[in-house]
């Protein structure tokens, strides 16, 4: 039918947004200097 919508399908987290979130599920909250130290690796700023 013309003019109707598709339903979009929720996307999940990517395995780098996983971490981050996972993060800060644990601490609550956290600064982006948090963030990257608790990851322990290296990280872009804009990732």
């Amino acid at each position: 039918m013309s003019g109707e919508r598709r339903r979009r399908e929720p996307k999940g987290f990517t395995d780098r947004e996983l971490d981050i979130m996972s993060v800060l599920w644990r601490e609550g909250s956290g600064t982006v200097a948090e963030v990257r130290d608790a990851l322990g690796e290296e990280v872009g700023y804009t990732t």
